[in-house]
């Protein structure tokens, strides 16, 4: 995949018409529809105007190949790193809301276990496979602190 299309596609191309006349003549060509100019980042002849103009070492520093994909993927990560944030929040805002409202939580999971159990049927899904509804259960099971279940043991732990 060529980054730089990519990145054009989103932006737009990027023309300059630096005051030199020979960096000027190397970006610009003759077209039917008048002259075309250069896209600095892409490479491509567009027709129409500069975006820019003035001296060389005025000249908007352009993102390229590597730069350009390295700067997606950062992007890409930084919107993941947000929604993780945002679901780990609400789960965290949860248990701490209704730690002392169990019985309630219990009584409203099980009253929609049978809608979920359908819409999982009708999507093709067998719940009786997953292994979710009995983690479920089990953190329902789960008594605080001072318990023998309390804290859990994983089979790392001595």
């Amino acid at each position: 995949m060529d980054w730089n299309l990519f990145g054009c596609a989103r932006r737009g191309h990027v023309t300059y018409a630096p005051d030199e006349p020979e960096l000027r003549d190397r970006l610009m060509a003759p077209a039917a529809g008048g002259t075309a100019r250069r896209c600095l980042r892409c490479g491509v002849f567009v027709a129409g105007g500069p975006r820019g103009g003035g001296p060389a070492a005025a000249a908007p520093v352009i993102r390229r190949g590597k730069e350009l994909r390295s700067e997606l993927i950062l992007r890409v990560f930084a919107v993941e790193r947000f929604l993780r944030f945002l679901i780990v929040g609400g789960a965290a805002y949860g248990a701490w809301r209704f730690t002392s409202g169990r019985a309630g939580i219990q009584r409203a999971y099980d009253h929609a276990l049978p809608a979920i159990r359908a819409l999982y049927t009708d999507l093709g899904f067998n719940v009786s496979h997953s292994r979710l509804p009995g983690l479920v259960h089990h953190a329902f099971a789960l008594s605080r602190a001072g318990s023998p279940s309390w804290p859990p043991r994983w089979p790392c732990m001595p």
